[in-house]
């Protein structure tokens, strides 16, 4: 019985879920209210990531760099909610759905999951002044208003959900176990081992999203939403002499941004062939890093943690490559990820080029977009080797590399330095950053399954020119 209660209760929206009386609310209640935790923190990753990506110039210094870096700080943070999220669910002997929960909870445009401020339209959309104010500001809308105004509210907020959720803990006491948890610098999550530690998670959540209900600032940072605030106004906040807030302090600019369009429903699904590919590619990166977020908290797999992190920094150069594609119709506008999941088995990501079609310049076209044209490649110990004539490139060896042997060879991918280097074989990934090093080079990706597979059958294929 205790398993269909928990199943009835997920399938609860957040409003049912506030209603029940607190003296109701018994573990399955408490689980499923942290699922919707989890599909809360993971619906305000892609309004914010089409934010960022969308600020033409993040040069050290810019104004575009440091509003990159506002947003940055608070994906970052958003993540690492998600993350003790999925910590105090498995310790209290759940499974976080993160991949069921995203099908079935989270679209766009759309509501937050659960029913949590239904007035609230979430769409996705290059950075301008009405989607910071209108979608990413009022997803961190503090619970009783932000501080110098004051705002009565007629749905729960998110913070008010997160306290129902920390008495809840405070009522049940439930036992929390640490076996199934994650401990990851890479999120900066650590297993949660006691009701003290859930009451300091729930309130850092709330703390850094929203502030305390008398100051807009979480211990030296200011909360997520005044730090939006800040970047509307064009100011930054700070405490006036009468006391209280004001946006009097230094100037914040505006950055110069790409028009990406809002996002259709269902997102592009009549997108030109060109483009439908770069929405595979970016589609099937995104599903893939769902997939490792599952895995990981469902199996405690920090390998798979890793992967999903991994996945993360590829999306950013998959995006860009979206945001450079006019959208027709739209006044100087641009296509943008629609953040689709997309099963395993209809995943077709890769350069749009069949395998068995693949010729050198689709090879040579695949490095340098793995690269992200990086204009420092010159100084690495291969150089930008792509560049190089059909003959000298099949020909070349990579002793100089610190990898003895040859960068092609023909009919057998494995013993190819090439593919050796993109699929992260050995000594690559190890003693060697797998290529490109993504972790040097921030326009870098990895390759991925289904550009790993054209490159072998390219070399199986005895390397058509």
């Amino acid at each position: 019985m205790r398993g269909d209660r928990e199943k009835e209760c997920m399938k609860s929206t957040i409003l049912d879920m506030m209603a029940i009386q607190p003296n109701a609310r018994d573990l399955d209640w408490l689980k499923s209210s942290l699922q919707a935790a989890i599909e809360l923190e993971l619906a305000t990753l892609p309004p914010y990531l089409c934010a960022m990506w969308s600020i033409r110039d993040t040069a050290a210094g810019s104004p575009g760099k440091v509003v990159y870096d506002l947003i940055d700080s608070v994906v970052r943070q958003e993540m690492t909610h998600m993350g003790l999220v999925c910590n105090l669910l498995t310790g209290i002997g759940g499974k976080p759905k993160i991949v069921e929960g995203y099908v079935e909870n989270i679209a766009y445009p759309g509501p937050l999951p659960g029913g949590v401020r239904p007035q609230l339209n979430v769409y996705l959309s290059g950075l301008t002044k009405p989607f910071l104010h209108d979608v990413m500001m009022q997803i961190e809308f503090p619970e009783n208003g932000p501080v110098p105004i004051t705002s009565a509210q007629t749905f729960p907020t998110i913070g008010d959900f997160y306290d129902a959720i920390q008495d809840a803990f405070a009522s049940l006491a439930p036992t929390i176990d640490t076996a199934a948890q994650l401990n990851s610098p890479l999120v900066q999550v650590a297993p949660i081992v006691d009701l003290a530690g859930a009451a300091a998670a729930i309130t850092l959540i709330k703390s850094q999203g929203e502030g305390s209900s008398d100051s807009p600032f979480d211990g030296p940072e200011l909360a997520h939403y005044y730090r939006f605030a800040e970047l509307y106004v064009g100011a930054k906040l700070i405490a006036s002499p009468g006391g209280g807030f004001a946006f009097h302090g230094d100037p914040i600019p505006f950055p110069d941004t790409l028009t990406m369009a809002p996002v259709p429903k269902g997102g592009y699904v009549n997108a030109a062939a060109n483009v439908a590919a770069l929405l595979d590619t970016f589609n099937g990166i995104y599903s893939s890093m769902l997939d490792n977020l599952d895995k990981a908290w469902q199996t405690t797999d920090t390998s798979a943690l890793k992967a999903a992190v991994t996945s993360m920094r590829q999306l950013r150069p998959a995006a860009r490559n979206i945001l450079q594609q006019p959208l027709p119709g739209a006044v100087d506008g641009f296509y943008g990820p629609d953040f689709r999941y997309i099963p395993p088995q209809q995943r077709n990501i890769g350069s749009g080029t069949t395998n068995t079609a693949t010729r050198f310049a689709d090879i040579v076209n695949l490095l340098a977009t793995l690269t992200g044209n990086d204009p420092s490649i010159d100084d690495a110990p291969h150089g930008a080797f792509w560049k190089l004539d059909y003959d000298t490139f099949i020909a070349q060896q990579t002793d100089d590399w610190g990898v003895p042997g040859s960068l092609i060879v023909k009919g057998d991918p494995k013993r190819s330095v090439l593919y050796m280097a993109l699929a992260g074989l050995p000594p690559f990934g190890d003693t060697i950053p797998q290529m490109p090093d993504v972790g040097s080079d921030p326009n870098g990706r990895a390759a991925t399954a289904a550009e790993l597979q054209m490159v072998a059958n390219w070399i199986t294929n005895n390397c058509p020119k």
